[in-house]
């Protein structure tokens, strides 16, 4: 077993040693509040990413629809203009804060649009043809 000078100088070495960890072995990463079928990318990836690219999508589908519900309010429909710039300004910062590169969050992207295309279920018709 690591005393904790040992702790210390491991974990300003190779980063650091997550507390309840087995001699500085990572411990897996808290992936709650994410759906089960995008654990693996938020592992991948890292939870940060996931959730900024993923937070960022629903926002923008959001943003969508209520840009589409206006109807001819153009006041209502710059509103929504504005919010959606202001979301794009505060994830770009946050992104620059992070140093995250937008090759990273585009391959994150991909496999979180990979991961839901394949969920989707197109029904079948009930329909038979007359030769089946």
């Amino acid at each position: 077993m690591m005393g904790p000078e040992e702790k210390a100088a491991a974990a300003a070495v190779s980063g650091s040693v997550a507390e309840g960890s087995i001699e500085g072995a990572p411990l897996e990463e808290d992936l709650s509040g994410i759906p089960a079928h995008f654990h693996a990318i938020a592992r991948e990836f890292g939870r940060a990413k996931f959730e900024q690219v993923y937070t960022m999508g629903v926002a923008q589908h959001a943003m969508n629809i209520l840009a589409n519900g206006v109807g001819r309010n153009m006041e209502l429909f710059n509103a929504v203009l504005m919010a959606v710039e202001m979301l794009n300004k505060i994830s770009l910062l946050h992104i620059q804060a992070r140093g995250w590169e937008a090759a990273e969050l585009a391959k994150v992207d991909a496999a979180i649009r990979r991961s839901t295309d394949s969920r989707i279920i197109v029904p079948r018709s009930g329909v038979r043809g007359l030769d089946s």
